[in-house]
């Protein structure tokens, strides 16, 4: 199956529930900024300020995540890789195809 936006990072959720996308990142905390790029390999990126202490940098994942697409916090969902720098993220459909218009405008989302 084709992922949406032919993006290879992206799982299409459509056979359990085809208004949520999940798609990889890595993370890297402790940055300048908060932002999501997309790195030379295609890898999506997400820096955040935050700190990965007590869960604050997830948090922050979340937060820059649901601030570029336009959604609340809480339709963004880390649902692997709590400990880890890759991530999986379960977003709304229409979040991912405002995180792809974001990227393909050659910005990068975040504060």
């Amino acid at each position: 199956m084709r992922s949406p936006g032919g993006d290879a990072s992206v799982q299409s959720m459509a056979a359990t529930d085809p208004d949520r996308v999940k798609f990889h990142v890595k993370v890297r905390a402790g940055r300048k900024t908060d932002r999501v790029w997309r790195a030379a390999d295609g890898t999506l990126m997400v820096d955040v300020r935050a700190r990965p202490v007590d869960g604050r940098a997830n948090a922050a994942v979340i937060a820059v995540i649901a601030e570029v697409c336009g959604v609340a916090p809480s339709g963004v969902t880390i649902t692997a890789g709590f400990a880890n720098p890759h991530k999986v993220i379960q977003v709304p459909a229409g979040c991912w195809d405002q995180l792809r218009a974001t990227l393909s405008d050659g910005n990068q989302g975040g504060t």
